[in-house]
This record gives C-alpha cells, structure tokens and sequence, in this order.
C-alpha cells in the first residue's frame, strides 16, 4: 500500500571513534564495496530502492545526492591512498605496521543471509570480515553503548525530520544516543542549529538539503536500500479490493 510514509537513514554504520573509521576514504571505499543492486535483485525481488538521502520520501531530502554505485576499482584506489596496500602474493591488505585489515562485524541471527556477500566483496579486495553474532538485544545495546566496529542499523523517518539527535557533534561522545557514529562537523552543527531556529518551510527546507548533503558524504553511514511504499500485506479478495488502501485523514 502506498502512503508517502518518509523512512530515516540504513545501512552499514561506522564507529568513528575507532581505527581506521575516523578516514572518510576508508568509510567512502565501504559504501562502494556494498553492492546494494545485486542484494536487492537476488534477496528482495527488486521490491527495495537504494538510498541516497537521511530523509527519504519529504522535500527535505536533497535530490542532488550522489548513489554509491558498488565499485570495487574506486574502493581499492580509497584504500591504497589511506595506507592499505595488498603486497603481490598477499591475501589480505595490511598497512605500515604490518597490520591485516580485519574486523568483527557486529550481527543477529539470519543476518548472514545478506552479509555473507558483503563479507565475500570485501574479501576479494583484501579485508578480512568477521561475524560478531549476537541475539537483537546484545547487538542493540552494544550499538548504542558504542561497543561495536562496524554494524547494519536503520531509523524511522517523520515528515518533519529533526536530525539534531543523529548528527550534532554535541552528541558525538555520548552514549544511549542516536547519533551511534559520532558525526562531528562544525559546519554541519551550525547547519542544525539554523534549521531547529527557522520555522518557514521554503528557507528550512534549503537548510535539510544542505545538511542532507554533508551527511551523506561524510559516509557514517554506507547507505542501504528502503522500501517506496508504507506496508505489504497479505490479503484474501473475498468480496473485492477497494481502489485504495486504508489511509489517515
């Protein structure tokens, strides 16, 4: 049923306060190695769109946004200027101290179904990914403790998005917040600020575009897939289908 409902920001989240997160290139060479396309085509019957926007389905979502289109040549070129090379003969990309890049990527159960390809695309690039599995609630409390690497998380949206939360550096070092990648910008704090002040549509909707367009580059998040529609539902036509579905007035 299609309603317009507005969906928040998912996908692979960074935990900037750890090595090698804190690189842009590094978080940027992710979001090219995460083939959203395929896993729509193979996993979810092309029923998703990709994401390249925090504030899918309102005006405030910036049309200018690039797409991170999975692109293993432009990943490695980000990994090899940030210091991770793969040395003939090596199986795994390893910087100047001799360290294999590997991490535990934080997951529930039945997680693997999506991310073992994932865990495969990076492999063929040189990084070394390990499920770290645990049952929802461990995982969730240790997304918002900041006790994970890298993990797949996901938000609601609203038609007035308020992004303060997610996004204000004044959160960046706290905890049991939502801004679960430590997002710390001054330019984008001041953004927020103006935005929460203005309250005509027409200036805070330039306002949303432009803080849209620095968190999407800054790559915290390696934007995934969101579904067009509010909800799917499984009917049986007994007397007739309405022409519409059921909606709020």
């Amino acid at each position: 049923i299609y309603n317009y409902l507005p969906k928040g920001p998912s996908g692979i989240v960074f935990n900037t306060q750890k090595k090698p997160y804190e690189d842009v290139r590094i978080r940027k060479a992710f979001a090219h190695l995460y083939d959203v396309q395929t896993l729509n085509k193979r996993l979810f019957f092309n029923e998703y769109v990709q994401l390249n926007t925090f504030f899918y389905g309102t005006p405030y979502a910036n049309p200018n946004n690039p797409y991170a289109e999975y692109n293993p040549e432009i990943a490695l070129e980000l990994l090899n200027d940030a210091g991770w090379i793969r040395k003939s003969g090596d199986k795994w990309l390893t910087n100047s101290k001799g360290e294999i890049f590997q991490f535990n990527f934080l997951m529930t159960p039945g997680d693997e179904r999506i991310f073992s390809t994932f865990q495969e695309d990076l492999k063929k690039v040189g990084i070394k990914m390990d499920f770290d599995q645990v049952d929802y609630n461990t995982a969730f409390s240790k997304l918002m403790k900041k006790e994970y690497e890298v993990k797949s998380a996901g938000w609601t949206g609203g038609f007035f998005p308020s992004p303060e939360g997610m996004m204000h550096s004044k959160y960046a070092d706290k905890l049991e917040v939502t801004n679960i990648t430590s997002m710390n910008y001054p330019k984008l704090d001041k953004l927020l600020e103006a935005y929460n002040k203005e309250w005509d549509a027409q200036k805070r909707i330039p306002l949303a575009h432009k803080i849209d367009s620095i968190a999407v580059n800054s790559y915290h998040y390696a934007l995934g897939w969101t579904s067009p529609y509010g909800v799917r539902t499984l009917y049986w036509n007994k007397f007739g289908i309405p022409e519409k579905g059921l909606y709020y007035e």
